[in-house]
C-alpha cells in the first residue's frame, strides 16, 4: 500500500518527554488534519516492516519537527553509549534523511530555558550536525502553549503553502495580532521570551 502524502514528519525518542510529542501530535493534526501529520508510534501498523516506512516519509515530508527533551543529547542504556552515537539509531537517521533531502528540519525545543537547549555543533554526529543551525522553536509547558502553538502553526503554513491549504480549524491569525486571552500582553511576552529565534523564517 502506497503511503498518504504527509507534510508533517514528528521526529522523537520515545524516552525523552514523551507526553511532550504526543500533544505536539495532537496539536498539528487539530490544525492540519490527521492525513497531514506522520508519528512512526500512531501511523505504522502491527507487524509492517518500518524501516522503509519511515525512510520514506522523512525524505518525503517537507517539514520535520525534530522534538529535543532534556535527554536527547545523553539518552542511551544504562553504563552504555549514548543512541545519538550509533549509526542505527533511528532519531538520527531520520534526520539525517530529511536533511539529505532538503526539507525544513525544525529544532523543536521541549522544555524551559533551564532544561533545554539547541545542541553545540560538536557534540551532535556530524551527519545532523546541520540541524543545529537551523532555526528553533521552544514549547515550554505552561499558559504559553496556547500561544506558542498557535504561532508555530502560523510558521509552518507560511514555510509551506501546502500546509496552509489543509489547515482547519480557527483562521489564521494575522501576524501582530493578539491572542483572545486574559493578561494578553504579559503571557505573550514571556512566551516570546521563551522563543528560541537564531534568524527569521
Amino acid at each position: 500500500m502506497a503511503d498518504r502524502r504527509h507534510l508533517i514528519f514528528i521526529n522523537y525518542r520515545g524516552s525523552d518527554q514523551n507526553w511532550a510529542t504526543e500533544l505536539v501530535y495532537a496539536r498539528m493534526t487539530a490544525a492540519f488534519g490527521v492525513d497531514a501529520v506522520f508519528k512512526a508510534g500512531n501511523a505504522i501498523r502491527v507487524g509492517e516492516a518500518f524501516p522503509p516506512v519511515l525512510r520514506r516519509q522523512a525524505a518525503g515530508c517537507p517539514v520535520m519537527l525534530a522534538c529535543i527533551g532534556p535527554g536527547w543529547l545523553t539518552a542511551g542504556p544504562p553504563g552504555g553509549p549514548r543512541s545519538l552515537d550509533a549509526p542505527d539509531d533511528w532519531v538520527r537517521r531520520e534526520i539525517a534523511i530529511s536533511l539529505q533531502a532538503g526539507n525544513h528540519v525544525v529544532p523543536l525545543l521541549i522544555g524551559n530555558h533551564d532544561e533545554v537547549a539547541v545542541p553545540a555543533a560538536d557534540s551532535v554526529p556530524e551527519e545532523i550536525r546541520a540541524m543545529v543551525e537551523r532555526q528553533a522553536w521552544r514549547i515550554a509547558p505552561g499558559a504559553g502553549l496556547d500561544v506558542t502553538f498557535p504561532m508555530l502553526v502560523d510558521r509552518l503554513a507560511e514555510l509551506v503553502p501546502e500546509l496552509a491549504e489543509r489547515r482547519t480549524g480557527t483562521p489564521r491569525r494575522p501576524r501582530g495580532a493578539e491572542p483572545a486571552a486574559e493578561n494578553t500582553a504579559a503571557l505573550l511576552s514571556r512566551t516570546l521570551d521563551d522563543v528560541d529565534h537564531y534568524g527569521d523564517w
